[in-house]
């Protein structure tokens, strides 16, 4: 696999859990219907759930 895919695709696996820590940390419930929504739409965009 290219390096920079990888250091890529870590980044966003990071990005993606820091912002869930932080939504579950500070309890915004209506952050977290917008992450769970946005989530759902990036794995549909990629072709993952649908």
């Amino acid at each position: 696999m290219n390096p920079v895919a990888a250091a890529v695709m870590l980044g966003i696996v990071v990005a993606w859990l820091s912002a869930l820590a932080l939504i579950l940390y500070l309890q915004y419930r209506f952050g977290l219907a917008i992450f769970a929504l946005v989530t759902i739409a990036a794995f549909v965009r990629w072709g993952r759930l649908g």
